[in-house]
């Protein structure tokens, strides 16, 4: 498959039959991968030898009832000229702080492209296409029938510190959205308490323990939100829900983390292992303070509100319209049977948002990327002083001496004591 290889195997057995062979003829370059194989052959004499860093895992696949080994092509992880891994990027240790905040404008435009209808065709993974499919998830829920007994929860989600925060928001927005749609927001660290212990640790104030958690996400949808993807907590509860969850979601900086790996080796196949990731494409981050993080989060979210919004707009005015047909349909029955007709079980009544409310919605989301560049700035992806963020940084320093106000208080106390004291 590869012609550099070909013209390397081609030009060995060419050279061994002539070295066998009377004449010494030496071998001669025909072919344009021959030409190349031999100037990569001329380079390694004279500089060393060069190779390709690749990884490589022995793991089993899930193929059902079974284990199936795959081939060792199949287990490669490639390291390079691969579009869904993140190429490493330069070390900057001068302000790393406020090169995370450089990066936020062009990272939130990346981000609105990622959910644009033009991602689905960009290539195999895409938030566009793990949306879709998240929804299309999420409608069965809805649609399916539910007794008055069924405490089960539709999407799950969870985290920690402040990927649970988002998380919690995001959970509290699709029950304003739409009440109808069972979504929770659960801390990672309660889920290993109740799932990852010998003995069940029941969180204090929750009114939640093993049995009932176990009855509630059992063929829920579970969409687990680490920034690092390298999170003890979360990445333990993507493999302590596996076999409770009816499909897994991950929410991470970058495609091949480990916590979407561990998400993907649930699925059989990588088209289908693609729809259950979502990146933020902000990659590993040496900052202390979590800035690019939460506003990566933050606006995934948003679009993904966004998409959802659309979508159950749509299909509840779609099936709103063939609800009234049908009916229309029984109440004509009835009239020629002479029966009361009884409501009918196709009637979808689903909480639906005002379209006008969602493309306010959409609205702000795309307007958020003017007002970014307004405070940061935006120029060759670095930051520049604006009027916006200079007056916003004012009023923090502002705020900021509220902090010192306490000690500089004790301070001119003692001055006035010391002042007192020895001028008698």
């Amino acid at each position: 498959s590869n012609p550099i290889a070909a013209g390397f195997n081609k030009m060995f057995s060419s050279s061994t039959s002539n070295e066998s062979s009377s004449s010494p003829r030496q071998a001669v370059a025909s072919t344009p991968a021959e030409v190349e194989a031999e100037k990569v052959m001329e380079y390694t004499m004279r500089n060393g030898a060069t190779g390709e860093v690749r990884a490589y895992s022995s793991k089993k696949a899930n193929t059902g009832p079974y284990n199936k080994r795959t081939t060792l092509r199949s287990r490669a992880l490639r390291l390079t000229e691969d579009d869904n891994m993140l190429h490493i990027p330069p070390l900057r240790l001068t302000d790393t702080v406020g090169e995370d905040i450089a990066d936020i404008p062009p990272m939130v435009n990346k981000l609105r492209l990622s959910f644009s209808p033009s991602a689905y065709v960009a290539g195999s993974h895409s938030n566009a296409r793990t949306a879709q499919h998240l929804v299309k998830l999420l409608q069965e829920r809805v649609d399916r029938p539910r007794k008055r007994d069924d405490v089960g929860i539709d999407l799950l989600l969870t985290g920690c510190e402040v990927s649970l925060w988002t998380a919690e928001q995001f959970a509290a927005d699709l029950r304003r959205c739409f009440p109808c749609l069972r979504a929770q927001a659960l801390s990672a660290n309660k889920i290993l308490g109740l799932l990852g212990q010998r003995v069940p640790v029941q969180p204090l104030g929750f009114g939640i323990d093993q049995s009932s958690f176990i009855n509630a996400v059992r063929g829920s949808v579970v969409l687990i939100v680490s920034h690092s993807g390298g999170t003890f907590a979360p990445l333990a509860c993507s493999n302590l829900l596996r076999p409770l969850a009816g499909s897994l979601f991950a929410v991470t900086a970058f495609y091949d983390s480990h916590l979407s790996r561990s998400v993907r080796s649930n699925s059989p196949t990588p088209s289908i292992a693609a729809k259950h990731v979502f990146s933020t494409d902000t990659g590993f981050r040496l900052a202390e303070p979590a800035s690019i993080s939460v506003v990566a989060t933050h606006c995934l979210f948003t679009h993904l509100l966004t998409h959802i919004l659309a979508t159950f707009i749509s299909v509840t005015e779609r099936t709103a319209a063939e609800a009234r047909a049908a009916a229309q349909a029984e109440r004509s029955a009835s009239v020629r049977e002479g029966s009361v007709a009884k409501p009918s079980s196709a009637s979808y009544e689903a909480e639906a948002v005002h379209p006008k409310l969602a493309a306010e919605l959409h609205k702000l989301g795309e307007s958020h990327l003017v007002d970014v560049v307004e405070i940061i700035g935006n120029s060759e992806n670095s930051a520049y002083e604006t009027e916006t963020g200079r007056e916003l940084r004012r009023i923090g320093n502002r705020w900021a001496m509220h902090v010192l106000e306490a000690p500089i208080s004790w301070l001119l106390s003692l001055l006035y004591l010391i002042i007192t004291v020895m001028g008698g």
